[in-house]
């Protein structure tokens, strides 16, 4: 009698272990799904978070939000481009300079305009300027009425440094 007894104990053991794998398995899955799930609940509260500072400061990436008045130079550094712009209502353009202040070229420089009357100008031509080269930009605004504006500088191949094209890039009023 002893023979069947030993085929059974072992078979009881193996099916025991078998379960606890299976156990392990399932906990293991369970965990997972639970990390994935913080994961994307994460991601979302980035999302929302970086929704709001861009609208906090004043909707595009790089746009500081400020408006000038019509009289006013804007005067703004961003990525060690510092940017001067003012509107001359006599010829109906913005004109100024864009200068680079870093000791290395920055690729893709250009430069918009928003006037208060939600109209966009710009952007300007792309350019890459050399550590402390300077260049001169001009906007006209044609008749446009408005009474504040706001100018930034963007880099990159397309709107926002989007990664496009520059004429899927470029809009005009």
């Amino acid at each position: 009698m002893k023979g069947p007894s030993i085929l059974i104990i072992p078979t009881l053991l193996v099916g025991v272990f078998a379960g606890c794998a299976g156990e392990d398995d399932r906990r293991m899955e369970e965990k997972q799904q639970e990390r994935e799930q913080e994961l994307i609940s994460l991601q979302e509260e980035f999302q929302e978070k970086a929704a709001e500072l861009e609208q906090e400061e004043g909707g595009e990436e790089g746009e500081s939000g400020t408006q000038y008045a019509l009289a006013d130079t804007a005067e703004e550094i961003r990525s060690g481009i510092e940017l001067t712009i003012s509107y001359d209502s006599t010829r109906e353009v913005f004109s100024g300079t864009i200068t680079n202040t870093t000791d290395e070229i920055v690729r893709m420089v250009r430069v918009e305009v928003h006037l208060s009357n939600g109209v966009e100008l710009g952007p300007t031509p792309t350019v890459d300027l050399a550590a402390g080269e300077s260049s001169e930009l001009e906007l006209d605004a044609g008749s446009q009425t408005f009474t504040t504006f706001g100018a930034h500088v963007e880099f990159g191949s397309g709107e926002h440094g989007s990664g496009h094209s520059e004429e899927e890039g470029e809009h005009r009023p």
